[in-house]
């Protein structure tokens, strides 16, 4: 519970479920059906693994790659997604709110 806050690469195991956000000076990794109450903020790159739930913003330095059948946010609240580099969104993904990048995006097939 809160917020965790690491110099070091950081992965939430499949099925974690953590209260509060991530920053991380290097990247974050989420397995698949993570739950996350707050936000993630790296340096790096964000992995969203499938049919994971993050209810704040996903904001990295570096790129950020969202699975099959994830959502950020929530129906009602407005989110962001944004990456430096690059962001790619799996088939299914929600995002409740705005999508940025000075990169390239893309939308995978499911």
């Amino acid at each position: 519970e809160g917020l965790l806050v690491t110099r070091a690469p950081v992965r939430l195991l499949a099925g974690t479920e953590l209260v509060g956000s991530v920053k991380s000076h290097s990247s974050i990794v989420l397995e698949e059906g993570v739950k996350v109450s707050g936000g993630l903020f790296a340096e790096g790159d964000i992995f969203v693994g499938k049919n994971c739930r993050v209810a704040g913003n996903v904001f990295a330095q570096g790129s950020v790659a969202i699975s099959h059948g994830a959502e950020i946010g929530a129906a009602g609240g407005t989110k962001s997604v944004i990456a430096k580099k690059r962001i790619l969104l799996g088939g299914g993904v929600k995002v409740f709110g705005h999508i940025s990048t000075q990169g390239r995006g893309e939308v995978l097939k499911a």
